[in-house]
């Protein structure tokens, strides 16, 4: 297996143990919010003759298949059946109850 180098990764690990728990929380909604922008900018640049609702068409589509959803709706049947509690964060629950 080939892994990437990652020199800095010691520093990154420190700075976000620096960081509040709410601190961490922000810098991962700017995080997914950068990521969100960077993968529309990426599909304008790809399309660029498309008019914005094409895109946002486009964008949507694409993250429902990076997602997952039927898979995620499995497990948290799953969970549920089985009075397991559960917290979906991250990109999951941004792409799931945010709207780009």
């Amino acid at each position: 297996m080939n892994i990437k180098k990652r020199p800095n990764h010691k520093l990154y690990i420190q700075a976000l143990r620096r960081m509040s728990p709410v601190q961490r929380l922000l810098k991962a909604f700017e995080l997914s919010q950068f990521s969100r922008e960077l993968f529309l900018h990426g599909l304008r640049k790809r399309f660029p003759d498309l008019p914005d609702d094409a895109i946002k068409k486009i964008y949507l589509e694409r993250l429902n298949k990076c997602h997952k959803q039927e898979l995620l709706r499995k497990v948290i049947q799953t969970l549920d059946d089985a009075g397991t509690q559960y917290l979906i964060t991250g990109s999951v629950a941004s792409s799931l109850q945010g709207e780009p």
